[in-house]
């Protein structure tokens, strides 16, 4: 089986990541689909008419200045929404009108607003679509496997952990506040919401908050205003015999005990490679999608309660 997919939106994450690139990394779904045999990339679309030719120069496909279009013309099984967030509820609306559509692979968050999100899912529920929400670091083995052995995570419990984060709090902060919540579950409470940056559109707003698990576990989110990569680290726990750091990316995971120093090398360079094929997994084999609908869902949840407190 092949599974013929289109993208929408050949932004960086959509194309440009790996453009130019002479890597292995596969950080843009473009790279991402061309680089397994159970998908075809069979068409791209995008307002940008510069974006549609250098893809069509390198993928040799269709290109469309119109999304419908393409859904139209192409009829996928699969489809990649890539677009700006606020675009996403017209988009999605759109493809769920495509009886071809089995698989839609979004970007996260699903839309920009909290209304508008629990109107799509309802109506994915109805379509019996089935919708993936693309957060990078759930699709990581090795990060996930680090925080399943008891032995790395010992002391977890009353500790004060740290996070820094360079962009918005939709853009780059929702990556996070899903790690934490398949870790410790739904937190209790969101205090010392303080806004650091405001611009244009609400959901690029940066601000500090801290989320209270049980446990007494608490996180402590904190907007940067450094360069992201002179980030010192995004994550960092201060348990009771070691430390663990995630470097900028989450490329690196140092782990700190007593004097000795343990450097993990993560899969965030294969990002979107590992995304599908957890998307393969599941279609062939009915395995679990490490994100489920409903995990995305209460993050906007708490992302919009924090907008609300600002």
């Amino acid at each position: 089986m092949v599974i013929d997919t289109l993208i929408i939106g050949l932004g960086n994450v959509g194309m440009g990541y790996d453009y130019y690139s002479r890597s292995k990394q596969i950080k843009s779904h473009s790279k991402a689909i061309t680089s397994n045999h159970y998908f075809k990339l069979t068409g791209g679309a995008d307002l940008d008419i510069l974006k549609l030719n250098k893809f069509k120069k390198k993928f040799k496909v269709s290109t469309y200045l119109n999304y419908k279009k393409a859904l139209n013309f192409l009829k996928p099984k699969l489809v990649v929404v890539a677009t700006n967030i606020e675009s996403h509820y017209e988009v999605l609306n759109s493809i769920l009108k495509e009886k071809s559509v089995k698989y839609i692979l979004c970007e996260k968050p699903i839309t920009d607003s909290l209304n508008k999100t629990k109107k799509i899912i309802k109506k994915i529920h109805k379509s019996k679509k089935i919708l993936f929400v693309n957060y990078i670091r759930e699709c990581d083995k090795v990060i996930k496997n680090i925080f399943k052995k008891k032995s790395e995570i010992e002391g977890i419990s009353n500790s004060l952990i740290q996070v820094k984060y360079y962009d918005s709090l939709y853009n780059n902060c929702s990556h996070f506040i899903i790690f934490f919540l398949k870790l410790f579950g739904h937190p209790i409470k969101i205090e010392n919401i303080k806004l650091i940056r405001k611009n244009n559109k609400r959901i690029n707003f940066s601000i500090d908050f801290n989320l209270i698990f049980k446990k007494n576990n608490v996180v402590s989110f904190n907007a940067i205003n450094k360069k992201k990569d002179k980030i010192p680290y995004e994550i960092y726990f201060k348990l009771r015999k070691k430390k663990i750091k995630f470097s900028y990316g989450s490329k690196k995971i140092i782990i700190k005990n007593l004097n000795k120093k343990k450097i993990i090398n993560t899969q965030m360079s294969l990002a979107q490679k590992n995304v599908l094929d957890f998307i393969r997994d599941y279609i062939e084999k009915k395995k679990h999608f490490p994100v489920k609908v409903n995990d995305a869902l209460i993050v906007e949840k708490i992302l919009d309660k924090i907008i609300n407190k600002i």
